[in-house]
């Protein structure tokens, strides 16, 4: 993510939390449920960590589909 405040054109500032001052990361995040309609089925997840997160490897059960389950631990819905 970047500070589009701080940010030119030429130097890409990255975006900080506010509280903690640690990096911010959006992730991508789909839901694969079949009775989601498809406006609601992905949405940006941000991510307060000092790297940047890694999509784990799938389970072996799940080798060749499209999806990769995760789980976020601590997670704060913020409107």
């Amino acid at each position: 993510m970047l500070d589009f405040e701080a940010s030119t054109q030429d130097r890409p500032v990255p975006a900080r939390d506010k509280a903690t001052g640690e990096l911010m990361w959006s992730v991508p995040v789909m839901d694969a449920d079949p009775s989601v309609k498809a406006a609601a089925k992905s949405v940006a997840v941000k991510v307060i960590s000092p790297v940047e997160p890694v999509i784990p490897p799938a389970p072996p059960a799940m080798a060749g589909l499209p999806f990769v389950p995760v789980e976020f631990e601590g997670l704060t819905v913020t409107p």
